[in-house]
């Protein structure tokens, strides 16, 4: 038999501090996009992502925006997914642009990515399916 429960926030954090990739959602003009990316979970209240400059993350300042992450078992049929939301805003302090170039958060993508943008968590949930 299969259960599908919640996932307390301090797991939800957990879950997100645990992995590098994830998914960030957002509005692109008039259209919903969808885009993998490397992240860190900075404290319980930002996630930071590494871009390029002109990258179609530039425009998000203030945007609202959502991340997910999620972790699948398809032998199991079993799993969960941790969903953020929040605003989106470029991080432009020397001091937390210092941290944000740590090079162990590099992205994986090549190519210069100088540009650090915040989702600022306003939300956070998580449900898992377990078998």
């Amino acid at each position: 038999m299969t259960a599908l429960q919640e996932i307390g926030s301090a797991a939800c954090l957990s879950l997100l501090g645990s992995e590098h990739v994830g998914r960030l959602a957002y509005v692109d003009g008039s259209a919903p996009v969808i885009r993998p990316v490397n992240y860190y979970l900075a404290d319980e209240h930002s996630i930071i992502i590494r871009t390029h400059y002109g990258s179609s993350f530039s425009g998000l300042k203030g945007a609202p925006v959502s991340f997910e992450i999620d972790k699948v078992d398809n032998a199991q049929g079993s799993g969960w997914s941790v969903v953020v939301t929040g605003t989106a805003e470029p991080i432009t302090d020397i001091d937390e642009l210092v941290v944000a170039a740590d090079p162990r958060y590099r992205p994986w993508a090549p190519g210069e990515k100088g540009q650090f943008l915040r989702i600022r968590v306003a939300q956070i949930s998580g449900r898992e399916l377990s078998a």
